[in-house]
């Protein structure tokens, strides 16, 4: 609803947001709304995502945690309107003064062509990481997972994670999980979760 102009009502992704505005080009009708984060939970396939969202559930009602999941579509090249249902529904939730985190795997590095990004102050990211043998053990025993190709991948990806600190133009903050439980885990996140609305 972030992109529906309450004077004329156009629903059409033309709209041009600054820090407090946005204008509508069909009628050039400008209404202010809220610029807040948009927050995200990263890491390869198989760290601990899921794991850890589902213990901030109980933690916080400060924040929606959702997994950008919801919105999969088997086909990669329909990732990136994905990653505008991610953002628009984000935007929507911001006007209301709820701050969502979502966890998603992929896409860091398309933000930056999606028409909602410019809803946000900016991206901040929290990735997941652990040590290489640690990761084959939780996709291994802790989710069955024998296909070497996806096993290779996912740890290709984390040690990205764990060697860099952008994608894309996305900067990350990094969190290895190694040696924390889930509980440990999710306090950590969500300490991190209030850092960022408050900073």
């Amino acid at each position: 609803m972030i992109s529906m102009c309450p004077h004329c009502g156009s629903n059409r992704w033309n709209k041009t947001a600054t820090a407090t505005h946005i204008t509508c080009p069909e009628c050039g009708h400008i209404w202010p709304y809220r610029r807040g984060p948009l927050l995200l939970l990263t890491g390869c396939s198989g760290v601990g995502k899921t794991t850890t969202a589902i213990r901030l559930f109980g933690m916080t009602k400060d924040f929606a945690v959702l997994d950008a999941d919801m919105f999969y579509i088997p086909d990669d090249s329909q990732l990136s309107g994905m990653l505008e249902k991610v953002c628009n529904l984000s935007a929507a939730f911001n006007q209301q003064g709820t701050a969502i985190l979502w966890t998603m795997t992929g896409g860091l590095d398309l933000l930056k062509d999606t028409y909602h990004r410019q809803f946000f102050s900016e991206i901040k990211c929290l990735a997941l990481t652990c040590e290489p043998d640690e990761l084959r053990r939780r996709m291994t025993e802790g989710r069955g997972i024998t296909d070497e190709a996806w096993l290779h991948g996912s740890q290709e990806y984390n040690e990205y994670f764990r060697t860099h600190h952008e994608l894309g133009d996305v900067h990350f903050d990094k969190l290895d999980i190694t040696r924390l439980s889930p509980d440990e885990a999710a306090d950590q996140v969500l300490a991190w979760m209030n850092r960022q609305l408050h900073t």
